[in-house]
């Protein structure tokens, strides 16, 4: 269904990189309430119980990342975009 190539690999790959060095930079609980809902799958309330949080508390934290992935990729993309051009 896609014609997936080269570039598209090291694309990916370069987003998790970046991806992964902007969590390093993050503050541990706000990292592991990130970890917690994307890669092992737990819901808001699982994780709030078990990191003895409020439901919204994990839930601003998961904005808060997603916001500063969003920005930290669109910056990326941006300078992928320019580079593919020149």
């Amino acid at each position: 269904l896609f014609d997936i190539g080269p570039e598209d690999l090291m694309a990916a790959q370069e987003m998790r990189i970046i991806v992964s060095l902007a969590l390093d930079k993050m503050p541990p609980k706000r990292r592991r309430i990130f970890e917690m809902s994307r890669y092992e799958g737990k819901s808001y309330d699982e994780i709030a119980t078990e990191l003895s949080l409020s439901k919204r508390t994990v839930e601003r934290q998961i904005y808060n990342v997603t916001q500063e992935l969003r920005a930290i990729l669109s910056v990326q993309s941006a300078f992928f975009i320019i580079d593919t051009f020149l």
